[in-house]
């Protein structure tokens, strides 16, 4: 989470990301049982987006590209702290 943090100062290109990018593939996760085509294509915008958001405010290469792993392990990190909060219990930052 600290690379994460260290990756995305830039103001914009955090809303980039949380605002825009990230709603936008949880969209396509849910539109892909009706249409694969649009879930598709709202995925790769969405990664467009925040690929642009590095190039552009933050100049550096999105982090997913220096190290794949980084996604799976940032889900279950927001994953984790989603449901900590929900049932109140404090999450241990990792």
């Amino acid at each position: 989470m600290a690379k994460y943090r260290h990756d995305h100062q830039n103001p914009i290109n955090n809303f980039l990301h949380v605002g825009v990018g990230w709603p936008m593939i949880a969209a396509a996760i849910f539109i892909v049982f009706w249409s694969w085509k649009l879930a598709l294509a709202l995925f790769l915008a969405a990664y467009a987006i925040m690929f642009l958001g590095h190039f552009i405010f933050e100049h550096n290469a999105p982090t997913i590209l220096k190290n794949p792993l980084v996604v799976p392990a940032l889900f279950w990190n927001v994953t984790r702290g989603v449901a900590c909060r929900l049932i109140g219990r404090p999450a241990k930052p990792e």
